[in-house]
C-alpha cells in the first residue's frame, strides 16, 4: 500500500512540474543584431526558488532568470534552458532561431596613389567592400556624405592626409575605417640643365650644369644619361667635362631622386649637335663654256647639313639637291665658285678662283670666192 502511494505522489509530481513547464517561456530583448552586440535572454513563468542552466550558443553556464550573451561574429542563435524547479523537478524551455548575430561589413580603402610627388593633385579612393547600401567619406576634413563606392578628391596642400570610410549595409550594420596618414603630398621641384657649348665641331668639350629649385625637399640622388659622349652615365651633382668625338645630334637627360621616394626626370631630345670640319671637293660638270649654257656643280662627300653655294653671279636653273645645283651665266668672263657648308654650328668652305670661263656666241660665215664672173 506504502508503494501505491508513493507511486500516487511521483505521478501528481510530474503532472504539476509538467504543468508548471508549460507556463515557461523564453524572452528575447533582440532578434537580430548586428555584432559585436549583446542580447538580454530572460526565462518567464518558472516559479520562485528555481535554478538555472543557460546555453545561448556558447556552452552550458549557470545563472538567474535573466541571462546576457556577447557576440562578436555572425551565428544564428538557438537558446536552450534547464529549470530546475524547488520542488525537485525539471524543465528544459528551448527556443530554436531566437537570434541572428549578423557580421559587420568589414571595409577597406584603395588609393589610385598613396604617394603624391608633384604638389596639389587628384587621387581617386574606392571601396570594394560587397552589400554596402550606404558609403560615406572624410578625405582631409572634407565631408563626402552617402557619397557611393568612390570619390575623387582634389589635395590642395602638401602633409599627410587622413581617409575615413563609414559604410552601412543592407541589414544596418555599420563599419568604419581610420587610414590616418593615408595619403601623403610632397611639393614638385623643377629640374633643368644646362650645357655650356651645344653645337660646333668635334671634338667638343662640354661641361653640364644642374638647374633645380628644390622648393622645399631634399635631394637624394641625382644620376645624368648623354647620348654620344664618352662618358654616357654619371651619378652626381655635377658630372665631369665631356667630350664628343662624333658629328649628330644627341639627347641628354637628368634624373633626380629626393629623399621621400620621389622621382623628377628631364629629358632633352637632340639637346646638343655638333658637326665634323671637314674639307669639301667642288666638281664641275665644265669649265669652258658659252653664255646660256648650264653648268652642274657638286661639292664632295656629301654630308649632313645646309651646302650654301656662291655662283659669283650665275643663275640656278634645273634640278637643286642639298650638295648638287645647276647653272647658266650669262655674261662672258672668268668666275669663281665658293662653298660654305654648315651642319650644327660647325663650318667647312671651299673656293675656286677664276676657274669658269664663258664665252659669248658668236655669228658669222666666210665665203671661199667672194668674185664670181658669169661666162
Amino acid at each position: 500500500m506504502r508503494n501505491v502511494w508513493i507511486t500516487i505522489v511521483l505521478l501528481l509530481s510530474t503532472l504539476a512540474a509538467s504543468a508548471q513547464c508549460a507556463n515557461m517561456s523564453v524572452n528575447v530583448s533582440e532578434t537580430e543584431i548586428c555584432a559585436p552586440g549583446i542580447i538580454k535572454y530572460q526565462l518567464q513563468g518558472a516559479p520562485t526558488g528555481s535554478s538555472f542552466i543557460w546555453n545561448v550558443g556558447k556552452g552550458q553556464v549557470p545563472g538567474t532568470d535573466t541571462f546576457y550573451g556577447f557576440y562578436d561574429k555572425a551565428i544564428t542563435i538557438d537558446v536552450s534552458v534547464v529549470v530546475n524547479l524547488p520542488g525537485g523537478g525539471k524543465c528544459t524551455v528551448n527556443k530554436f532561431n531566437a537570434a541572428v548575430i549578423r557580421s559587420v561589413p568589414e571595409p577597406q580603402i584603395t588609393a589610385s596613389r598613396l604617394k603624391l610627388c608633384n604638389g596639389p593633385d587628384t587621387v581617386l579612393l574606392s571601396t570594394n567592400t560587397p552589400d554596402l547600401k550606404k558609403i560615406s567619406w572624410i578625405v582631409d576634413g572634407i565631408n563626402y556624405f552617402d557619397h557611393g563606392s568612390s570619390v575623387v578628391h582634389y589635395f590642395q596642400s602638401s602633409g599627410k592626409k587622413d581617409v575615413y570610410l563609414v559604410v552601412e549595409d543592407s541589414f544596418g550594420c555599420r563599419a568604419s575605417l581610420d587610414n590616418s596618414d593615408l595619403i601623403e603630398v610632397f611639393n614638385a621641384i623643377e629640374v633643368d640643365f644646362s650645357a655650356d657649348v651645344r653645337s660646333g665641331c668635334v671634338p667638343q668639350k662640354v661641361n653640364y650644369t644642374p638647374e633645380i629649385t628644390l622648393n622645399g625637399e631634399t635631394v637624394s640622388q641625382m644620376s645624368w644619361t648623354f647620348d654620344g659622349a664618352d662618358l654616357t652615365n654619371y651619378i652626381g651633382e655635377n658630372p665631369p667635362q665631356l667630350i664628343y668625338y662624333t658629328a649628330g645630334n644627341y639627347s641628354a637627360g637628368l634624373k633626380v631622386t629626393t629623399t621621400n621616394g620621389c622621382v623628377f626626370e628631364e629629358m632633352r631630345p637632340d639637346f646638343v649637335g655638333y658637326g665634323r670640319n671637314f674639307k669639301p671637293v667642288l666638281e664641275l660638270s665644265r669649265t669652258h663654256l658659252c653664255s646660256g649654257e648650264e653648268i652642274t656643280i657638286a661639292a664632295k662627300p656629301q654630308m649632313p647639313g645646309n651646302y650654301d653655294f656662291d655662283l659669283d653671279g650665275a643663275e640656278l636653273s634645273g634640278s637643286v639637291s642639298n650638295n648638287t645645283i645647276t647653272a647658266i651665266y650669262s655674261d662672258s668672263g672668268w668666275y669663281s665658285i665658293a662653298l660654305d657648308h654648315e651642319y650644327n654650328g660647325c663650318r667647312s668652305t671651299a673656293e675656286l678662283i677664276d676657274t669658269i670661263l664663258v664665252d659669248f656666241v658668236k655669228a658669222g660665215f666666210n665665203v671661199a670666192n667672194r668674185i664670181h664672173c658669169k661666162s
